[in-house]
């Protein structure tokens, strides 16, 4: 009966999700509810479950800490991709991907394997798409553009300036450079296989030889680039530099006629601001200014603002807006930021308050598996369930991260299944429900049957991504 009890939250956001299509959101903090209700039931009957106060509220504030550090993040990203759109950057970026000589095939690549994973790494919660859906509307037919725009959200444990990755590493307790690197070698095969799908959907039959070689090439340029990085400890900028060198490599290798590869600077001056505050953050340490001393702790979770790149984001709209508040602008990233935020808050609560009353150890010690290599194929799965129904990384990683680290208590073992968690979740929310709406709208009105399209294709991609991370998953855990 405990097992029951223990796995019914999970069953109930499953079934919200998947069957009535709740936003996530909701879904969260019907899982909350549910979640409370089942510990006082169970105390009330004294059936097993834990209800002392004590743990519940290091559970609340840990996840309130890691809602704040994420809210940090993802507000001032919104506001700034806003403010980016009232100043026409976007258009800039689109009209001079449009003047590049280059023959459609690459201009597609680059676009799904360069600039959307740089884009997206930036704001990250599908806003990249407010620009890559335009220009691959401009490079292919729909249905070809469509299901290239879902494929070009493939950044996701490194976007929103890797903020996926850092929830994670505070949720199953491993460091943020750590699970960045490890992370980067589980996801080193999904991003040639989504260049080559990209070479393929683009060409006719007699160039696909060529289109699928090109597209695994650009997708081991970000691979190789992103593993680099994350290897350096360079976490949060990981996503635009590896977008950047791929689109940089496209240019180079596939321009047709002389041309200056630099977009207009209107477009690239967002970028080097926060590219370079944030880089100013990371030196504040080594000019003795102690950023992470001044930390607040709460539940196991440490956030030092100081050291968030937040802060980057919020100097750099001081900076372009010349400090100048545009209300249309605060309230409509309210309105953006307020759904993500509550679905993280509710998930990351909703976990903790299942790690407190004990459901997570009964789910841990009711699972099949008595050997790592079991996990190592069970853990994928998890990893993208939760991605799917969350529509997000970051909410995936709250909804699940925790359970999937509770698998073992061998550290070497923790770090894997937390770098399939965070990596399987980042590559399942492309075809998640949020996505494809968000490509339809941004696309506009177009035939009936789109939307069903998108989600047969986004599943038949969704397993063979899950295959592909149950195969690096079994390599990373048998290197050990």
């Amino acid at each position: 009966m405990n097992i029951l009890v223990s796995v019914s939250p999970l069953l109930f956001v499953v079934i919200l999700s998947a069957w009535f299509r709740r936003p996530a959101f909701i879904v969260a903090w019907c899982g909350v509810a549910l979640v409370a209700a089942l510990v006082l039931v169970s105390w009330w009957m004294q059936a097993g479950l834990q209800a002392d106060a004590a743990p519940h509220l290091q559970g609340l504030g840990a996840a309130a800490l890691i809602t704040l550090q994420a809210a940090l993040v993802i507000g001032p990203g919104l506001y700034l991709n806003s403010l980016l759109g009232r100043a026409k950057a976007h258009d800039a970026l689109v009209a001079w991907v449009g003047r590049i000589p280059m023959d459609p095939l690459h201009k597609r690549l680059m676009i799904v394997v360069g600039l959307a994973p740089a884009l997206e790494s930036l704001t990250g919660f599908g806003v990249s798409l407010l620009v890559t859906v335009p220009l691959l509307l401009a490079a292919s037919e729909r249905r070809t553009a469509l299901r290239q725009s879902m494929l070009s959200m493939n950044i996701m444990p490194w976007g929103t300036l890797g903020l996926a990755t850092v929830v994670g590493a505070q949720l199953s307790g491993q460091s943020v450079s750590s699970l960045g690197f490890a992370t980067s070698l589980i996801s080193f095969g999904v991003f040639p296989v989504f260049g080559m799908l990209t070479g393929w959907l683009s060409a006719e039959s007699a160039e696909r030889g060529r289109a699928l070689r090109d597209g695994f090439l650009l997708g081991c340029v970000l691979s190789l680039g992103l593993v680099a990085l994350n290897w350096l400890g360079v976490i949060e900028l990981a996503g635009i530099l590896a977008g950047l060198a791929s689109a940089l490599a496209c240019l180079l290798l596939f321009r047709t006629a002389s041309h200056s590869m630099l977009p207009p600077w209107q477009a690239v001056r967002p970028y080097v601001i926060v590219l370079g505050l944030i880089a100013v953050i990371r030196a504040l340490p080594f000019l003795g200014v102690p950023t992470k001393d001044w930390a607040i702790e709460a539940g196991g979770v440490r956030f030092a603002p100081l050291a968030s790149p937040g802060l980057a984001l919020l100097a750099t709209i001081l900076i372009l807006s010349r400090g100048q508040e545009a209300a249309s602008l605060l309230r409509d990233t309210l309105n953006r930021a307020m759904k993500p935020i509550l679905a993280l808050g509710g998930f990351t609560l909703m976990a903790q308050m299942m790690v407190a009353s004990g459901m997570i150890r009964i789910i841990g010690e009711a699972l099949p598996v008595s050997h790592p290599m079991q996990l190592g194929g069970l853990s994928p799965m998890l990893g993208a369930l939760s991605g799917y129904l969350t529509g997000s990384n970051v909410g995936g990683n709250a909804l699940m991260m925790t359970m999937q680290a509770s698998l073992t208590d061998d550290k070497a073992l923790q770090l894997a299944l937390s770098a399939i968690q965070n990596s399987a979740a980042g590559h399942a929310a492309f075809a998640s429900m949020p996505i494809i709406l968000l490509v339809l709208a941004i696309a506009g009105p177009g035939g009936k049957d789109e939307e069903s399209d998108l989600v047969r294709f986004g599943l038949k991609i969704l397993l063979l991504v899950v295959a592909l991370l149950v195969a690096a998953g079994l390599l990373l855990i048998a290197l050990g």
